[in-house]
């Protein structure tokens, strides 16, 4: 506490603002009521100043704290530049185009999960440069779906880039769940409850559809992936909700 014959004669230190104690030997000079409550109202007036000041100068409330928030470039990461000697990424060979149907009601979840009902996949062999190799199919790979006249051969005109079908799967699958289909699944798939009744389960497709990719020469015996090729789809939900 600040102290001193100058200091006696207030009951609240000016310069750090603590009280203090009473007594002969600190305070011989007791301050009458009107300077003591004068000084009592400077200060906390004071008090307040400095909290309103403080509130102007303090950060919003924030869940970093007093730590930045991290910005969209702090996200995506440090942007690796290709330098002009290195070799460009390797162009797709292959891209199976996948279409899924499922069961589904009107404003109701289906529960537990929703089923294929449908499994169709394409078959696309891409082009560069108006370059390509011969495709060789077996003859497992064959699903008596004929291709469409526009995707049945690669363009009489080469382009730089292209894509032409080379085969097509599909087939109806029999929901095991929910072997009933409701009437908003049939306006919305046009796909019947004799469609999928004599249609095989999904385990069925799924190995049919096995030996449609190794005819391809896309998967081997053991179903591990050959080649650069991909899945492509409309939209993550074909394989999220299925």
């Amino acid at each position: 506490i600040h102290t001193g014959e100058s200091k006696c004669n207030y009951l609240v230190c000016e310069l750090c603002g603590s009280e203090r104690a009473e007594g002969p030997s600190s305070c011989p000079k007791r301050p009458d009521s009107r300077a003591a409550t004068s000084s009592t109202t400077s200060i906390t007036r004071n008090n307040e100043s400095n909290k309103n000041q403080s509130a102007l100068i303090a950060p919003p409330s924030s869940p970093w704290g007093c730590l930045r928030a991290p910005s969209q470039k702090d996200i995506a990461g440090p942007r690796k530049r290709r330098k002009g000697l290195e070799e460009p990424p390797p162009m797709m060979d292959y891209i199976i185009v996948l279409d899924f149907e499922w069961t589904a009601d009107n404003r109701r979840r289906m529960e537990p999960i929703a089923e294929i009902t449908q499994f169709p996949s394409v078959a696309l062999r891409l082009l560069e440069g108006g370059r390509d190799v011969e495709q060789k199919l077996d003859d497992e790979c064959s699903c008596n779906i004929p291709i469409p006249h526009d995707l049945r051969s690669p363009p009489q005109r080469p382009s730089r880039r292209d894509a032409w079908c080379i085969s097509i799967f599909d087939s109806f699958v029999k929901p095991t769940l929910n072997p009933v289909l409701t009437q908003f699944s049939i306006e919305l798939t046009a796909i019947t409850q004799d469609m999928v009744d004599t249609a095989p389960t999904i385990d069925q497709v799924i190995v049919k559809y096995m030996k449609w990719l190794r005819g391809i020469g896309l998967v081997d015996n053991d179903g591990n992936r050959i080649g650069n090729w991909t899945f492509a789809t409309w939209g993550d939900v074909d394989l999220m909700s299925t």
